[in-house]
């Protein structure tokens, strides 16, 4: 007698939102193809630092970012920033965005080839868009930026980043399954 056994799991692993968002957990390395999938997360309102750290395979850094002031308007002492760690100095988001303070955010970070490129948007509103063989001051940032981000990690210091998820394609509803297949064989 063959028994078929199947099992199916929405989400294995970390908690998920009906939307795809997980649960943005602090100091744990997460699988992530940063490469091939822009990375989403959702801030929490009034919290004003994200902290993401991106690793190859092998769990070297493969470069970092942090969005900071996340609570103060454009025009403030302390205006919203960003830093492309290894790269650049800190800098300040354009003058032309406003960043929505009073409510949840969306950011979205991309890595191109060639350059690499990185972008990060907010609720779909192109903030950062660098290509950092063009615009990196530094002369070591090569080291970490050039390699393929396979891991992502939400650092201690980040306390506004409350969900993740691969950024979904098109209007289409982002799911993921996990399938488990045994067969065995009872005599």
């Amino acid at each position: 007698m063959i028994i078929f056994f199947l099992s199916l799991l929405l989400f294995s692993g970390a908690a998920a939102t009906d939307e795809g968002w997980i649960d943005a957990i602090k100091g744990s390395k997460i699988e992530f193809d940063l490469e091939r999938t822009p990375l989403q997360i959702k801030t929490i309102q009034g919290e004003d630092v994200v902290s993401v750290w991106f690793y190859d395979e092998s769990e070297t850094t493969a470069g970092r970012i942090f969005l900071r002031d996340l609570t103060s308007s454009s025009g403030s002492l302390s205006p919203p920033e960003y830093e492309i760690y290894d790269c650049m100095p800190t800098q300040n988001f354009p003058d032309h965005f406003v960043l929505p303070i009073n409510s949840d955010n969306v950011w979205t970070i991309t890595k191109k080839s060639p350059g690499p490129r990185i972008t990060v948007q907010c609720n779909e509103v192109t903030v950062v868009d660098v290509t950092l063989s063009e615009m990196c001051t530094t002369s070591y940032w090569k080291p970490a930026w050039s390699k393929n981000v396979a891991k992502i990690e939400f650092r201690s210091n980040d306390k506004a980043s409350k969900y993740y998820r691969p950024k979904p394609l098109g209007n289409e509803r982002l799911i993921h399954f996990y399938f488990e297949v045994r067969f065995l064989r009872v005599d």
